[in-house]
């Protein structure tokens, strides 16, 4: 089964991302990793890239690490959607095209 993507917002240094994983899958690792191999395939290359990222084959925009937490119900869920909507009131990246919230239904 796949990883649903429930909101997401793509920032200049980094990403907020609330997911769905597949029943009894708890391996983040596996799906960020997937899921930054397929945003970074469609986008060109060219960024500016530290001799460290050269070094091992690394893309300028990719995080590195990332912080897990798991979401215990409903109620949990919503600010953590609202939160990806409204980040960085400084740069309003609220109304960014980029910013998004799947529906489904």
């Amino acid at each position: 089964m796949v990883t649903q993507i429930d909101a997401i917002v793509v920032l200049p240094d980094h990403l907020h991302c609330v997911w769905t994983l597949p029943p009894g899958d708890g391996d983040f690792s596996t799906r960020w990793h997937d899921i930054k191999a397929r945003f970074l395939a469609r986008i060109p290359q060219g960024e500016r890239l530290s001799a460290r990222r050269t070094k091992k084959g690394e893309r300028g925009i990719r995080q590195r690490r990332f912080r897990e937490y798991v979401v215990r119900d409903e109620r949990d869920l919503e600010p953590h959607v609202d939160y990806i909507h409204y980040v960085s009131p400084d740069t309003d990246t609220s109304k960014d095209p980029v910013t998004r919230h799947v529906f489904s239904g």
